[in-house]
């Protein structure tokens, strides 16, 4: 007996989704349950204080929201608007990197398991390829995925069987060559714990720690 070829419905997919993904399906629950306790009132200006409090933090001390708020915003935007959906779908079909499930006829994509936007030029990857596929599928393709993405470049090694890294360099993150940082005149003007390296993409001090470690260097 032969299999359907018809897909799997839109709806299923969507209930699997929330599955692998209890925490959102609990949002909607979440915010009905705080209007009826705390009434719309409460709720909306509790929300207006949160947006309020995030933005004066953005303004008031970059460093500190740089480092830990920024990345994680970035990375849930990022995954959302451009890694996901008929977006990615798009990319990954144009690049060639689907593959035709000949059993149901259809059509395979690789998909984004993570994303994680450290910097604003740097985006990282996991990606669950598809069965049958391995990192020379991407490796062939990468002026291609580059361009399609609209990044400077793209680079891609294997993480696990099934599972590749994809990093998308955005965009140059330094548009010229930066001094090296000043030699101390003493050691006793080094610090082992914050050695200054450079700079940022923020035009901060690269400070790294290397007091009890070992550390390589490539350039």
């Amino acid at each position: 007996m032969r299999g359907s070829t018809r897909p799997t419905g839109q709806e299923i997919r969507v209930v699997v989704w929330l599955l692998r993904h209890p925490a959102w399906a609990l949002v909607p629950v979440f915010g009905l349950w705080a209007v009826v306790v705390w009434g719309a009132t409460a709720v909306l200006s509790g929300l207006g204080g949160l947006v309020g409090a995030v933005v004066v933090w953005w303004r008031a001390h970059p460093a500190s929201f740089d480092r830990w708020a920024a990345p994680r915003v970035r990375s849930v935007w990022r995954r959302w608007t451009v890694y996901r959906g008929r977006r990615w779908r798009g990319v990954v079909e144009d690049c060639e990197l689907t593959r035709d499930n000949r059993r149901t006829g259809e059509l395979l994509y690789p998909r984004v398991l993570r994303v994680r936007s450290a910097t604003p030029s740097i985006d990282t990857l996991t990606v669950r390829v598809v069965r049958g596929q391995d990192p020379a599928a991407f490796t062939e393709r990468l002026p291609a995925l580059a361009d399609a993405l609209g990044a400077h470049q793209v680079a891609v090694s294997r993480t696990r069987p099934g599972v590749v890294t994809v990093i998308v360099e955005r965009q140059m993150p330094f548009a010229r060559a930066l001094d090296a940082p000043a030699i101390p005149s003493t050691s006793a003007d080094v610090d082992l714990r914050a050695l200054d390296v450079g700079d940022t993409e923020y035009g901060q001090p690269f400070l790294i720690r290397i007091q009890g470690k070992q550390v390589l260097v490539v350039g």
